[in-house]
C-alpha cells in the first residue's frame, strides 16, 4: 500500500524515476551519477519524451561543489562516457510468466557547446527505452531532493539512497516511524550494484561500500540509517536497512546541519582580512562536526567539508592542523578504493 504523496516544487529540485530503475542494475561512475540525476531533476511531470535537457558548467559546479579547473572537457567526457552505458531492468513475460531482462540505453543524443569558454553547456535526450522510466510517471515511482545526494562521494551512495527512498511512502514496511526495506541477499545487492565480480568477501564489501554509503547518507541526507545483517553457518547472506526519515516533524530539528560559509571577501591573497574569514570557516566547520559527533558518535565531517577545512587551515597557517586532518583526508580516501 502506497501513501500519499505530495509535491510541490519547482524545476530542479526533486527527482522522480521508476522504480524499475531504482531495482535496475547498471554501473557508472561518480560524475556520471551526478550528471544523470541532475538532468532528471530537470524532467517536470508533464515534459514530454523528446525533451532536450540543458546543463551548463555554472549549474554542474555549483550543485555538486566541483572544483575543477577544466569543467567543460569533464562534462564532455562524462556524457561521452554515458552515451555508451547500458540499465538492465526486469520484469515477467506476459505470455510465458518468465521473468526478463530487458537491456536500455541511457542517452540517445549528445548536443556539445563548442565555441563557449564560460558557463558552457550540454544538451541531452534520454533513450526512447528509458524515456517511458522517467517521464509522466503516475505511480511506482521513486522520489527524492536533488539537494540531498548533491554532496555524496561515491557512486555507490546514490544507488543505496535510492533504493531505500523506494519504501518512504510503502505503509507495509513501516512501524511506526521506522521503516525496514526488504532483505535482500548479499549477490543480488552486489548484482544491483554492478559490482558481483568484486568483493568476495563480504567484509570488504560492508567496509568500502556499505558503511562508506551509510556514512554520507546519515551525514547529508533526510534519512538516518543503519544496517541489518542475516547469517547462516555464522556467515552473512543477506542485508536490509532500517531508516527513519529525518524531515518528520519530531525528528527535523534533531540532526544537525552546518551553517553556510561566508563567501570570500574581495581581498589580497595572504591579507589579515582573508585569514578571518578563515578562522570564521574553520569555526562553522568545527561547530558542524562537534554537534555531528553528539548526534551521532561514529559520524565523520562529509570529505568536501574534510577539505575545505585544510584549505582553511593552509590559509591561517596552522602545519599541525594541516598536518592532523591531512592525515585524516588520506586515510578516509584510501578506504574509498
Amino acid at each position: 500500500m502506497m501513501l500519499p504523496v505530495e509535491v510541490n516544487t519547482r524545476e530542479g529540485e526533486l527527482i522522480f524515476q521508476s522504480n524499475a530503475i531504482t531495482d535496475g542494475v547498471y554501473k557508472i561512475t561518480l560524475d556520471e551519477f551526478r550528471l544523470l540525476n541532475l538532468a532528471i531533476s530537470k524532467i517536470s511531470r508533464h515534459d514530454k519524451p523528446e525533451k532536450r535537457i540543458r546543463i551548463t558548467t555554472k549549474e554542474f559546479v555549483e550543485v555538486f561543489n566541483i572544483k575543477d579547473k577544466n569543467v567543460k572537457n569533464r562534462l564532455s567526457a562524462i556524457a561521452d562516457g554515458l552515451l555508451g552505458k547500458t540499465i538492465d531492468t526486469y520484469s515477467f513475460d506476459q505470455d510465458s510468466g518468465k521473468k526478463t531482462k530487458r537491456r536500455r540505453l541511457w542517452l540517445s543524443e549528445v548536443e556539445y557547446d563548442i565555441e563557449g569558454e564560460e558557463n558552457v553547456f550540454l544538451e541531452i535526450v534520454f533513450s526512447t527505452e528509458i524515456s517511458d522510466l522517467l517521464f509522466q510517471l503516475k505511480d511506482n515511482f521513486t522520489l527524492f531532493a536533488l539537494r540531498a545526494i548533491s554532496a555524496f562521494t561515491s557512486p555507490h551512495s546514490f544507488r543505496i539512497y535510492a533504493w531505500l527512498c523506494k519504501y518512504r511512502n510503502m505503509y507495509n514496511y513501516r512501524k511506526g516511524e521506522l521503516i525496514t526495506t526488504d532483505t535482500i541477499s548479499v549477490y543480488d545487492f552486489k548484482v544491483m550494484l554492478g559490482l558481483e565480480k568484486s568483493y568476495e568477501e563480504y567484509k570488504f564489501l560492508k567496509q568500502k561500500v556499505i558503511e562508506r554509503s551509510i556514512n554520507e547518507i546519515n551525514a547529508s541526507t533526510d534519512i538516518s540509517v543503519v544496517l541489518n545483517e542475516y547469517k547462516a553457518s555464522r556467515k552473512v547472506i543477506a542485508i536490509s536497512f532500517s531508516f527513519v526519515r529525518e524531515d518528520h516533524p519530531t525528528l527535523q530539528s534533531i540532526k544537525p546541519k552546518r551553517r553556510r560559509l561566508p563567501a570570500r571577501p574581495r581581498v589580497k591573497s595572504g591579507s589579515n582580512a582573508e585569514v578571518e574569514w578563515a578562522k570564521k570557516c574553520i569555526e562553522i566547520i568545527l561547530e558542524y562536526e562537534n554537534a555531528l559527533k553528539l548526534y551521532d558518535k561514529e559520524a565523520r565531517l562529509p570529505l568536501p567539508d574534510l577539505e575545505k577545512l585544510v584549505g582553511y587551515y593552509e590559509l591561517c597557517g596552522e602545519d599541525k592542523k594541516i598536518s592532523e586532518r591531512n592525515c585524516e583526508l588520506k586515510e578516509r580516501k584510501s578506504k574509498r578504493k
